[in-house]
């Protein structure tokens, strides 16, 4: 049996690859895009071929992780294939796709109010920028002047109690 701290090893060496190709086609097709790009059948191959990596992650099967990590990156490349072959445009300029924290779910914030409705799909979370602007507290525009090079990992509100009182009228 594998010790965990080489286990991990492996695994991290392993998903370098597979998350730097992902990264690259999600900048350039918007986050998890191309996998909606693609026909039915290709979308079930690549699935598959995820589901088998991930069922060798899951049973610490090195060798198993190591052939179907290749197969996700062969994957990756026939997604890119298929979009370019189907002449499917990369995300538009005035939009910016990511994934949302650590969940499988994407954000896209567009430029202006009208390209967040004209971009808006059913089940998606579109922005406009100035949308996410109005989420940003003053005091964090405060703060960012202050600390420029600072990072921005949390904010939360003063309130912990959750807004379930009874409206008073």
């Amino acid at each position: 049996m594998i010790r965990k701290t080489d286990f991990e090893t492996e695994r991290k060496s392993i998903q370098i690859p597979i998350d730097r190709i992902k990264n690259h086609y999600d900048i350039y097709w918007g986050a998890d895009r191309l996998i909606e790009l693609a026909n039915m059948d290709l979308r079930k191959k690549f699935l598959t071929q995820e589901n088998k990596y991930q069922l060798a992650v899951d049973e610490r099967n090195v060798e198993g992780m190591k052939q179907h990590g290749a197969g996700l990156i062969r994957g990756y490349e026939a997604l890119n294939k298929y979009a370019i072959d189907k002449d499917f445009k990369p995300e538009p300029e005035w939009s910016w796709t990511a994934p949302y924290k650590d969940t499988d779910k994407t954000i896209t914030i567009c430029r202006t109010d009208a390209d967040a409705k004209r971009r808006g799909l059913q089940g998606k979370a579109v922005f406009s920028l100035r949308e996410i602007i109005s989420f940003i507290p003053e005091q964090i525009l405060d703060i960012r002047a202050s600390f420029t090079t600072s990072d921005i990992e949390n904010v939360k509100s003063k309130v912990d109690e959750p807004f379930d009182d009874p409206i008073p009228f």
